[in-house]
């Protein structure tokens, strides 16, 4: 995977925020391998992670940890390095974990049986903002049925954009009807496909469906945002 650095003229730098000496140790070995990134600090606690230098720009945090765990993780990375985009590496294999930690501002979630090529094209994603989720928990989000899971992926102005996309209405048609300009919604279309993982039209019809977004009454009438 070609990486841009441009704008940087620099590789991306990555902590590493994991209680495992042992997955500390084998995260740094594998990105230090790596020429466009560089692992410039590690810690095994929120207190010690708090107390490090802001100059990097992904944590690699795990979700569960001494002194947080959950949201509790990614709200203190955020507070303390606002800057920085966070990749959660979790032996938490589970979806609404997943959706929690994306709402409270994760950029990526990875599981720890994850392959090394993985986790090293997922830490390049998050550090350039592209959300990255395991394909199975994507695949999990993406036909979630409960409402936790599809307010941590989807915005409602998302929603807007994709329940009208999903019943066939052209980007201009959309904008005409939300009432925005026709670039938020081809902007608001692109993240709808990068954060569900989806390539046509057609499965966010089917997602659409799936969530029963098709049939909400409140949305007969889209509103203007």
């Amino acid at each position: 995977m070609t990486v841009d650095l441009t704008d940087s003229a620099r590789p991306r730098r990555v902590f590493i925020l994991d209680d495992h000496t042992v997955v500390r140790a084998g995260v740094r070995l594998l990105l230090d391998d790596e020429p466009d990134l560089v692992v410039v600090g590690e810690s095994p606690s929120v207190a010690e992670f708090v107390t490090q230098p802001v100059a990097y720009d992904v944590v690699v945090a795990d979700l569960i940890l001494p002194d947080a765990s959950g949201e509790q993780v990614v709200t203190a990375v955020h507070k303390h390095a606002p800057e920085a985009n966070i990749l959660i590496l979790s032996m938490v294999d589970d979806v609404n974990a997943a959706a929690l930690a994306l709402r409270a501002g994760a950029v990526g979630y990875l599981t720890k049986d994850a392959a090394a090529l993985e986790l090293v094209d997922a830490v390049r994603s998050v550090a350039e903002g592209r959300r990255y989720l395991q394909p199975a928990l994507g695949a999990q989000l993406a036909t979630a049925g409960t409402a936790s899971g599809r307010s941590a992926v989807l915005r409602d102005d998302e929603l807007a954009v994709l329940r009208l996309l999903a019943l066939g209405h052209t980007n201009a048609e959309v904008a005409r009807l939300l009432g925005v300009s026709l670039r938020t919604v081809e902007s608001r279309r692109a993240k709808l496909f990068n954060k569900l993982g989806f390539r046509t039209r057609a499965e966010l019809f089917r997602y659409a469906a799936d969530i029963g977004l098709l049939n909400r009454s409140g949305l007969d009438s889209p509103r203007r945002a």
